[in-house]
């Protein structure tokens, strides 16, 4: 990802090994961000404010590709699955999933919540992770989603750990 003061936020693809220096991916008059590559490398899912509100776009790594948009109601944090037939986004506080074929010709089924709850969002690199069968979700839950009032702060908190949790000698 780079920022030009005339495109916003353009995305590249770095080589992991070798010299090769990064490849231009997309370049628009809209920022494009969060991109996520397919487990066969193929296709990337990425947030891009083109149409004047954050969305979720699956588009070909190779160029010339048509882009095809993810989300229907705001998209953020988009992940494929590992297996490749699904990208998980955000849309808020609700999860969402949306079904991918990519061939024989790119298809993207309509959305559906996963689920939702109070869950850190924020606008970004991707805030979770996908468990490999698709079924379990890393995420930060907020416990108080307000604005907190109050900040505590603990000092020797190390002697306190070594009080609750004795270490045999």
């Amino acid at each position: 990802m780079e920022m030009n003061p005339r495109t916003g936020l353009d995305l590249f693809l770095v080589p992991f090994a070798g010299d090769a220096p990064p490849v231009l991916l997309l370049v628009t008059d809209s920022s494009e961000y969060a991109a996520d590559l397919s487990p066969d490398g193929k296709w990337f899912a990425y947030v891009s404010r083109a149409s004047g509100s954050m969305q979720v776009f699956v588009r070909s790594v190779a160029p010339g590709g048509d882009a095809r948009q993810v989300s229907l109601d705001g998209g953020t944090e988009p992940r494929w699955s590992r297996a490749g037939g699904e990208i998980f986004f955000r849309a808020g506080q609700k999860m969402m999933a949306a079904e991918v074929r990519t061939a024989p010709a790119l298809e993207v089924s309509t959305p559906r919540t996963l689920f939702q709850g109070p869950y850190e969002v924020i606008d970004g690199p991707i805030n979770y992770d996908v468990t490999p069968d698709g079924r379990r979700f890393l995420m930060v839950k907020m416990e108080r989603p307000e604005a907190p009032t109050e900040l505590r702060v603990v000092t020797s908190w190390g002697q306190e750990v070594r009080k609750a949790l004795p270490i045999a000698r």
